[in-house]
């Protein structure tokens, strides 16, 4: 059943959240990299029309992309879907994974900030706002802090509407980060998607760059962040690999 909340005849739904940063979107502006903006607004009609993200062996979607909603504002994108939507949570996830990885191919990649919950959204055309929204964008802020999109272990404990395959795409393509929140493994399905690829290598020659390079201590500490987890996404795929050929 779709959970409904009327608050001065406006109705509040039940919906997972995803509240997305751009980071480094305000220098690009300045480039006036009319090629990157183009790229960025196509890649919301693509999410649509080419979003892979499919039940093994039989081919059928995870979930519609049609259901997946959104709202742009400049460097800042929410992406929501109904909560009463069969496996609306993984197909949110999907969706911001997709994202990111079609981000980080470009020759100057970008990279997001992001947190994923659950809650209560007015939405409607142009105006979307909600106590779901609010608390989005705050932990988006305030506690993601590296180029990652979060969530915490109960909101995948309490979610509903998950069937096998929805919950094997959860497990698969998240992992649990050292400070206890569960990050959306973007850097594993870029590796498996394109390891022998130009494209991951750029990323990855990119990532380590800005390693050496930076000299200010809170962005060096990002890019730290993604230079481990880029090491352990290629591990994870291996494992994978060897298991399932074992």
């Amino acid at each position: 059943m779709r959970r409904k909340v009327k608050t001065d005849m406006r109705e509040f739904i039940d919906c997972y959240i995803a509240f997305l940063d751009l980071l480094g979107f305000k220098a690009l502006l300045k480039e006036k990299r009319n090629d990157l903006y183009e790229y960025i607004a196509g890649l919301f009609d693509r999410i649509q029309e080419d979003w892979y993200i499919t039940v093994n062996k039989t081919g059928e979607y995870l979930i519609d992309p049609a259901l997946v909603k959104r709202k742009v504002m400049s460097d800042s994108i929410c992406f929501y879907v109904e909560a009463s939507v069969p496996n609306a949570l993984a197909g949110l996830i999907a969706t911001c994974n997709y994202f990111q990885v079609r981000l980080s191919r470009q020759d100057k990649p970008v990279i997001i900030r992001g947190a994923i919950v659950r809650g209560n959204l007015y939405a409607e055309n142009d105006i979307v706002f909600g106590q779901g929204f609010v608390d989005a964008y705050l932990m988006q802020e305030e506690t993601a802090n590296y180029p990652r999109i979060i969530m915490t272990k109960e909101l995948i404990k309490q979610c509903t509407g998950l069937n096998e395959q929805g919950l094997d795409y959860i497990k698969r393509f998240t992992f649990d980060d050292e400070d206890a929140f569960v990050a959306i493994d973007y850097l594993y399905l870029f590796y498996g998607l394109s390891h022998e690829r130009d494209e991951w290598k750029r990323f990855a020659q990119f990532v380590f760059d800005r390693v050496d390079a930076e000299t200010n201590a809170s962005v060096k500490e990002k890019y730290l962040y993604l230079q481990t987890n880029i090491k352990r996404a290629i591990k994870k795929l291996i494992d994978y690999e060897e298991n399932r050929n074992a």
